[in-house]
């Protein structure tokens, strides 16, 4: 064990106080330690790789670590005599630790004796009972003292005796925590008179650190103790000399950064604190502590870049002044790094990251972040004790010192990459800065729904400026001369451009300068491809002219424009910075930079995977090409974000006007320019096109890097997709990586979306040609003479192109879905869908969702057909066959289709009216269930594409959707109706062999509810049954679910029940008609489905047999009869029950037979927890009782 670890484990307490109960005191007992000799004896020990002697050291420790507090003085002492680093550490944690414990305990003594004498009202026995604590207090106090003067004495060592001071290194680290720690518990459950006192010396620490920065003669020097020999701070960066003060500083920043840390942190365990005293501890130090320091460095800060601007003065310095300056930035840095993770006014559970949180401080920090709006006093600020009067005594505020300080690490990122990494996190948590709670101070009254608390005389900006200057007559009568409390209530709309205009757009020209200087964007990353096609407007200019290798500075570039980007997303979720004001201030410059950024993105992820093609590689620098593909992703996410907002608001400009009365009403609201009418709107739409444009036309390829399918299976494949689970509709929550990447291209193709459907469409058709030729090709071959060993490098080539047409083709068809179809409500898995506001407000949007839905159809048409051509011919081994993950993308367009377009008449569209309209729109739903219904007989085995195809059923047949009441009429739906009931009379084996029952069968048994027994024999036998026969029992549950949801009542059924009523002799409603229908429909599924009922009764009354067959009929039959279940409408479940309530006994019969298999025991349960629950009603009391009997019995067996 190191020496660094046994010290880091004694830091965390696990050495000394996590046996401090097991230990009494020994108050009495004569001490363990009497010298020092004889504590740097037992530290020795302590660190010891010898157990026995650690342990028998440690109890030493401990049983000294309980004494009173001469223990304490005397680890002071050890710390000012002894020159060991161990036990210098060592004496730290004893004295830490010592040091809470016993105040611990007389705390808690004082707490009961108050309360004890808390009836008496005698103050003077009150006082004598504080007195103990008084007195203890006043040692932490001594000792804090001692320690803060040891540090200081350790720092002038760095000066002077270098190696010394590197012995004291780990003892200082554990030195300054323990200060820390101390003066935490102090200020929050100490005595008012502690705080006082500790307040005061970090006020005194803040004082000397202004002491020991500004230059000679601007105070007397009689106030300036500590500077009687050499140049000040400011005096030694202006004339690049060395200083003699810089450690102390130093010194003093690390205190006050580690105690602001410490009384940050939520960890209040081993402090013994209350939530209150940490809240209460931790708004007095950042308003009397925190807030001067952060302002003392955000001035220094200032000055150091002003002065280290010239990197030539920086080269000629000595090396001594040179590292003074990076030791003061870094220490200046750190103070930047703890003010982001700082929470202001908020209390976070110990769980919660300050990157989950945003940076919002309250309106006390105005005059430290924004120091020109707010006009604080200059007579305190450090540039007006340096520069001359004008405006370089102004401090920029703070979004333009993070820029010149990012862009200074930058320039020294090869000195001190470190830092650099640093900088770059300070910018993305900057980026989540909020400005609600600064709104009252900035703009006055009004500023959100305030309550009426904050009052009405707010002081404004102008009547803090017209303060400042003097004049009384712009000020506002009344006001008091401090900012107003802080206000955490949402902006009201009337001021978001306001604040939008003076904090986000800043901060978003700070991002945007960084993206522009970036050394990614000018270097030869981006190809000479991707500068001639902006610089033309063309999108069909190649960007992946050659290959690319990455190097480790590239990668390294990657990398910090994948943090840009992070930051612009933190940016772009503010609610606070709407989207048309942020454009209105930075168009001119963002939209080109998001051109080129996304572009050149796109190309570097194509040219290294061009690169990776050719040489073979297995991906030696496949960091920096995840880097840019996740930098593309988070970058296209954030414009994504800004561009659904505009057109959210360009479709609610384009309502028509609302009435006079409600005019009248808001008639106090001034007129704004729409968003069309912006200078930069056509310019937006035109960039947004052009990236689209790219991706369709060039970068489809890109999309492997967030696929995890194997989209390609050749024709004499034999894996499967049985594993796979089926694809979300739509992605977002719970959606697949490719899915939530495709969105983001799709979002910003929908601000043209009939010029997006169009590029798409063309791009689909262009790929189906080169299919059909590639296809027509190596079908040719097959007649030409025989392939050669010299040709294979030939022929893998061929085969890797192919594959390539099959991703991008499966790539489009899901780029087409994220297009034709969006959630109604949110984004996420479950959601119903629509069509987008823009297809019904634009005629020629329309007829581009009809034609590249033919162009879907026939491409599945044609797939199909190949399918069918494949088992009747042979093909070539290389042949590149139907891929079933291209039949997927497209049988989920089918159910995009189908949830927000067909028969949706009231959408009252003409160029929709294939879809829309009773007539047109049977006609495409057949098309589609032929579709679905010929994919299930052709490729049955294929479980996630099999899953897409019933949920496209289920989609048709849903209550909620119009198309319920048709989907029973359709031809192609009653023919896979009939297939599956044929498939399911014929499921049972005609005369199974019985196969034993062992172990190994028992083990067999899978949760995907696979057969038992001889799994292996089975599926190669699986395939020569019947094709429906050959579905997963959850695709059963599914297919019949729809068969049995396709008879419920609906709405849209009352104008259709009169086609289904010849004769009618009386003129009845068109409810009674309905009904009519729908009984008739129910009657002609339960006589199409006796078969299942027959299946039941037969496998219950035999005996148990394991052959795979019969389980595969047990299974299967189960699963029907669980998806006729969950099909029923809540009005049809009692005729429903009424069908099925002879063969209940049966399958209470086949569940007590196979109790040992455990699928068919869970189909078994299932269905009878779901009888239950959906038709208890529907029993009458002897048949309810007779059912909880026997499903009772069934779960006493299952134990």
């Amino acid at each position: 064990m190191s020496q660094d670890s046994s010290l880091n484990s004694m830091a965390g307490g696990a050495m000394f106080t996590g046996a401090v109960s097991a230990f009494p005191s020994h108050a009495s007992s004569p001490r363990p330690v009497q010298t020092v000799a004889d504590f740097e004896r037992i530290a020795t020990a302590a660190l010891s790789v010898d157990a026995n002697e650690r342990s028998q050291a440690e109890a030493l420790l401990l049983q000294f670590q309980q004494h009173s507090v001469e223990s304490l003085d005397f680890c002071l002492a050890v710390l000012e005599q002894s020159r060991d680093p161990a036990t210098l550490s060592v004496a730290v944690i004893v004295l830490r630790n010592g040091a809470i414990a016993q105040w611990g305990r007389r705390q808690l003594a004082y707490e009961a004796s108050v309360k004890a004498n808390s009836g008496s009202g005698d103050t003077l026995r009150n006082d004598e009972l504080r007195a103990p604590l008084l007195e203890f207090e006043s040692k932490v106090v001594f000792l804090i003292q001692g320690m803060l003067r040891l540090l200081q004495a350790h720092a002038v060592l760095q000066d002077t005796n270098s190696v010394q001071a590197t012995d004291y290194r780990v003892c200082d680290r554990q030195m300054t925590y323990a200060l820390a720690v101390l003066l935490k518990k102090a200020l929050a459950s100490g005595t008012r008179e502690t705080r006082d006192a500790l307040l005061q010396m970090l006020l005194n620490l803040l004082e000397e650190m202004r002491t020991l920065l500004i230059p000679a003669g601007t105070v007397p020097a009689s106030q300036r103790p500590h500077l009687q020999e050499g140049a000040s701070i400011l005096e030694a960066v202006e004339t690049g000399k060395p200083s003699p003060h810089v450690s102390n500083f130093v010194l003093c920043l690390s205190v006050l950064m580690s105690v602001s840390r410490e009384v940050g942190s939520s960890d209040l365990s081993l402090l013994q604190l209350t939530t209150q005293q940490h809240i209460d501890c931790k708004k007095q130090f950042e308003r009397e502590i925190l807030l001067p320091l952060v302002d003392l460095d955000l001035s220094l800060l200032n000055l150091l870049l002003k002065k280290c601007s010239s990197l030539d003065a920086q080269a000629f310095a000595p090396p001594e002044a040179r590292k003074q300056r990076d030791s003061l930035l870094a220490s200046v840095v750190g103070i930047l790094e703890l003010l982001m993770d700082w929470n202001f006014g908020q209390v976070l559970l110990r769980f919660v990251t300050t990157s989950d949180v945003s940076f919002a401080p309250t309106a006390e920090w105005l005059p430290v972040f924004f120091p020109s709006s707010a006009s604080p006093s200059p007579g305190f600020r450090l540039e007006s004790l340096v520069f001359p009067p004008g405006p370089e005594q102004e401090r920029p505020n703070l979004f333009a010192l993070i820029l010149d300080l990012y862009r200074h690490l930058s320039a020294r990122r090869n000195d001190d990459p470190a830092l650099f990494k640093v900088g770059r996190l300070i910018l993305m948590r900057l980026t989540r800065f909020r400005a609600h709670r600064m709104v009252g101070a900035l703009f006055g009254p009004g500023a959100g729904s305030a309550p009426s608390s904050v009052g009405a005389v707010v002081p404004t900006l102008a009547a803090n400026l017209a303060a400042a200057r003097g004049d009384a007559k712009a000020a506002a009568p009344g006001a008091p001369p401090l900012l107003p409390r802080s206000y955490s209530g949402p902006i009201g709309r009337n001021r978001k451009q306001q604040v939008t205009e003076f904090v986000y757009i800043p901060l978003l020209n700070v991002l945007l300068d960084l993206f522009e200087q970036s050394p990614f964007l000018n270097s030869p990353l981006c190809g000479k491809g991707v500068n001639a096609a902006i610089a033309t407007a063309n999108a069909t200019i190649s960007i992946a002219e050659s290959p690319l290798e990455l190097s480790e500075d590239d990668s390294e570039n990657i990398a910090e424009i994948q943090d840009l980007c992070l930051a612009l997303h933190n940016l772009a979720e503010c609610n606070e910075a709407v989207p048309e004001y942020l454009m209105d201030g930075t168009a001119t410059k963002a939209l080109p930079l998001f051109v080129r950024v996304a572009t050149a993105l796109m190309s570097v992820i194509l040219r290294s995977d061009l690169h990776e093609d050719q040489s073979h590689a297995s991906g030696e620098y496949e960091e920096g090409v995840e880097a840019a593909v996740g930098s593309l992703e988070v970058f296209l996410q954030s414009w994504s974000l800004w561009t659904d907002k505009l057109q959210q608001q360009v479709l609610q400009q384009d309502k028509p006007a609302p009435s006079q009365a409600h005019q009248g009403q808001e008639g106090n609201v001034p007129a704004v320019a729409g968003i069309k009418q912006r200078h930069w709107w056509t310019a937006f739409q035109q960039s947004m096109q052009f990236v689209f444009n790219v991706f369709v036309g060039q970068a489809l390829p890109i999309c492997c890097h967030r696929d995890t399918d194997v989209s390609c299976p050749s024709a004499d494949s034999k894996g499967t997709h049985a594993s796979c689970p089926a694809r979300n509709l739509l992605g977002g929550a719970g959606g697949s990586p490719l899915d939530d990447f495709l969105r983001c291209f799709a979002m910003v193709g929908r601000t043209l979306l009939s010029a997006s459907l169009m590029q798409t469409c063309q791009k689909l058709v262009f790929l189906k040609e080169q299919l059909t030729a590639f296809r027509r090709e190596q079908a040719s071959a097959q007649t030409e003479s025989a392939w050669t060993s010299s040709a294979g490098a030939h022929l893998l080539a061929q085969q890797r192109r192919g594959e390539q047409i099959l991703d991008e083709l499966n790539f489009t068809l899901q780029l087409i879905q994220q297009l034709v179809a969006v959630p109604s409500s949110g984004e996420g898995k479950g959601q119903r869908l629509t069509a987008p506001i823009q297809v019904l407000r634009d005629e020629e949007t329309q007829r581009q969702v009809i034609q590249v839905s033919s162009q879907v159809f026939s491409l599945l048409q044609e797939e199909v057909n190949l399918l069918k051509e494949q088992q009747v011919r042979t093909f070539p081994s290389h042949f590149i066959g139907v891929s079933s993950t291209v039949l997927e993308s497209g049988v989920n367009i089918l159910s995009a289709i189908s949830a927000a377009y067909l028969l949706r008449s009231r959408f009252n569209q003409p160029m929709l009216a294939d879809f829309i309209l009773p007539e047109k729109g049977q006609e495409a739903m057949n098309i589609i269930v032929q579709i679905v219904a010929e994919v299930l007989h052709l490729l049955p085995h294929e479980e996630s594409l099999t899953l897409s195809c019933t949920r496209t059923l289920q989609i048709l047949s849903s209550v909620s959707s119009p198309t319920v009441a048709y989907l029973w009429e359709s031809p192609a739906f009653q023919s896979l109706f009939s297939a599956s009931v044929e498939s399911c009379a014929s499921l049972l084996p005609s005369a199974p062999a019985p196969a034993p029952a062992s172990a190994g069968v028992k083990q067999s048994a899978q949760n995907d509810e696979r057969p038992p027994a001889s799994f292996s024999s089975f599926t190669s036998a699986r395939r020569r049954l019947p094709p429906l026969q050959q579905l997963t029992q959850r695709t059963i549950r599914r297919l019949y679910s729809s068969f049995s949801a396709s008879t419920a009542m609906n709405e849209h059924l009352w104008g259709l029940a009169k086609m289904h009523v010849a004769e009618q002799t009386l003129e009845r409603s068109g409810t009674l008609l309905a009904t009519e229908v729908v009984v008739s429909r129910q009657q002609s599924l339960f006589i199409k489905c006796e078969p299942l009922k027959a299946n039941l009764r037969h496998l219950a009354s035999n005996p148990a047999d394991t052959h795979p067959l019969v389980f595969h009929a047990l299974g299967n039959s189960l699963s029907m009869a669980i998806g006729l279940l969950d099909g029923c409408s809540s009005q049809g479940i009692g005729a429903w029950i009424a069908w099925f309530r002879d063969a209940l006994d049966a399958v209470f019969m086949i569940a007590n037979k196979y109790l040992q298999y455990p699928h068919i025991l869970h189909n078994a349960l299932k269905f009878f927890l779901q009888l239950i629950k959906r038709g208890y009603s529907c029993f009458d009391q002897t048949a309810a009782v007779s059912l909880f009997t026997q499903y009772k019995a069934l779960t006493q067996q299952i134990g």
